[in-house]
């Protein structure tokens, strides 16, 4: 978490660089809809219907500002999870929960 502290003078900062897209909130959004079972990059697409180049410039923002974990899966493909460890992580996916956001679909 020590580049959070160089890459990002504040808090708010951190929050536009995450939420700025709106295909890097359908990214956040899979990801917290499946917080418990890591997605791969095809489940992302499918999940989001974004173009694989975008998806992986998108996941490669939210992986610099810590918002998203790369994990090694058991063939060697990546998948991908919120970074839970992350406080505004945590409280975005808490505010998601809190306003129902999951339980219309």
């Amino acid at each position: 978490m020590t580049n959070r502290v160089t890459a990002f003078q504040t808090p708010r900062e951190e929050i536009d660089e995450a939420l700025n897209s709106t295909s890097k909130f359908r990214i956040l959004i899979a990801l917290g809809k499946n917080v418990d079972n890591p997605l791969s990059l095809y489940a992302l697409r499918r999940q989001t219907g974004l173009a694989k180049k975008l998806l992986e410039e998108r996941l490669s923002k939210l992986i610099s500002c810590e918002w998203v974990e790369a994990k090694s899966g058991d063939v060697g493909a990546k998948r991908y999870t919120l970074n839970l460890a992350n406080p505004r992580t945590s409280l975005f996916l808490e505010f998601l929960h809190k306003a129902e956001y999951y339980s219309e679909r």
